[in-house]
């Protein structure tokens, strides 16, 4: 009978993982919108806005927005019409849209005035919603001050955002093996309505 290498057996074992992984992350794409950039101003609340993309081949609808500091389950503002954001499509909620606009000018991206967005307090978490998407189709950053979001950092990763100081936070995106985006924020030059 003819035995396999200890070497062997580990290359293959490489290999039929790699495998797997691929057929995996094949057949699990992102299944929701993400927050691509994001724009936290502490000291002036109203430049503050929040980068959303969808990354998926359909149309997904944003269901809800919400603040860790505001009692409610939602701070979308009451809109006629649904937030539908197309395959590939980027959009910008943003604090104050006069104030957005006089400092990138006017995008081709829809943006959308979310005035909840200049309420933010020391720390908490923004999260999002997309319809139909069940618990696969959230996505949420944590943020604070420096203190305390490089406290958190240490334990939980750099999905933790700091105040922005001139400088927006993005992330690529990147797919899990197991299909979940779970990519790090960058300190960068702000760039609404562009990935990264």
């Amino acid at each position: 009978m003819n035995y396999l290498s200890k070497k062997s057996t580990q290359a293959i074992a490489l290999f039929l993982t790699l495998l797997i992984s691929t057929v995996v992350f094949a057949s699990n794409p992102l299944s929701g919108l993400v927050i691509t950039e994001v724009f936290l101003d502490s000291t002036m609340s109203g430049n503050s806005w929040i980068e959303i993309y969808n990354p998926t081949n359909n149309s997904l609808v944003l269901e809800k927005l919400r603040l860790s500091n505001i009692r409610t389950t939602n701070v979308l503002p009451d809109l006629k019409d649904e937030i539908k954001v197309n395959a590939k499509e980027i959009i910008i909620l943003c604090a104050d849209m006069k104030i957005f606009e006089k400092l990138y000018g006017k995008l081709q991206n829809r943006i959308i005035e979310v005035k909840a967005l200049t309420m933010l307090s020391n720390g908490g978490f923004i999260s999002l919603a997309t319809k139909n998407n069940h618990e696969t189709g959230g996505d949420i950053i944590r943020y604070g001050v420096r203190e305390m979001s490089l406290k958190a950092q240490s334990r939980a990763g750099n999905y933790i955002i700091q105040f922005s100081e001139n400088k927006s936070f993005s992330r690529k995106i990147v797919e899990s093996v197991i299909g979940e985006s779970i990519s790090e924020f960058q300190k960068s030059n702000p760039t609404p309505g562009y990935l990264n």
